[in-house]
């Protein structure tokens, strides 16, 4: 026979838990007794980790009694692990509770990129955990380019994989030459910079714009000038036809038209 001694919560127990009852009917040793815990008013400073840092609102803290909870914000490069609560709290042994490495290790804001930006989910976090993929879409002027995903990743090392150049700036058609003029290409066909310039051949004049510029959508900011009729010529009829001759017309007195003139006979 033999018995367990235990104390009631905030009491803690003085000599030996367990007693056996001998042959000669006493006990093996004296009863233990119970006695009240020091009362614990709270605890020091809030411990200091490598990887969080205390919210501002308890940096400044200086009592910190049973019971309170204080919470981390992560430090640069390393972001919240998902599922753990950032805080501590002070137990009634006058010690903080374990404080677990609800931080990991992460990555700053992706660098921007010319030809394009983050999808909106990603726009506005500075941290990214080790491993996650933040997706692009193109700027205004660019397209996907085939086969290439407009992703990068956090990578172990803290940094973010190379962003290739997954956007590709559009492109125009070639204007070719308008009828009876020609088109002169400044740059090339792509967009941001792309102009092209017409000019008529002689005689012939210019009707619309003289320039016209690739735009982000990948046409032409205008519709193709063209060159239309030759310059016109006055009537030969207005001069004086040639002594004992006349003048034939056959076309319309424009640039290049042929007029001809014939003598009477003998």
């Amino acid at each position: 026979m033999h018995v367990t001694y235990t104390c009631d919560p905030g009491y803690y127990l003085v000599g030996n838990p367990v007693a056996f009852c001998k042959a000669s009917g006493n006990w093996s040793q004296p009863s233990p007794r119970c006695e009240g815990v020091s009362v614990v008013c709270g605890c020091g400073a809030p411990t200091r980790l490598h990887f969080a840092e205390l919210n501002e609102e308890h940096k400044n803290e200086i009592d910190f009694s049973v019971g309170k909870t204080v919470q981390y914000t992560c430090r640069p490069g390393y972001a919240k692990h998902p599922g753990m609560s950032p805080t501590i709290t002070c137990l009634e042994s006058g010690v903080w509770s374990e404080a677990l490495e609800f931080c990991k290790n992460g990555c700053n804001a992706p660098t921007r990129l010319m030809f394009a930006e983050l999808k909106k989910p990603y726009s506005n976090q500075t941290v990214f955990p080790v491993g996650r993929t933040v997706e692009y879409v193109c700027r205004p002027g660019y397209a996907r380019h085939p086969g290439m995903l407009p992703v990068i990743t956090c990578l172990r090392n803290r940094t973010w994989s190379m962003a290739l150049e997954f956007c590709k700036r559009k492109q125009c058609a070639n204007p070719g030459d308008p009828e009876n003029g020609r088109a002169v290409v400044l740059t090339d066909l792509l967009f941001g910079g792309m102009s092209v310039n017409y000019s008529c051949q002689p005689g012939f004049s210019l009707f619309g714009d003289p320039s016209v510029w690739c735009t982000a959508s990948g046409s032409w900011s205008r519709p193709y000038p063209r060159c239309t009729g030759g310059a016109s010529c006055s009537s030969p009829c207005t001069r004086a036809e040639p002594e004992n001759g006349r003048v034939i017309i056959t076309t319309d007195l424009f640039f290049g038209s042929t007029v001809n003139y014939t003598c009477n006979e003998g």
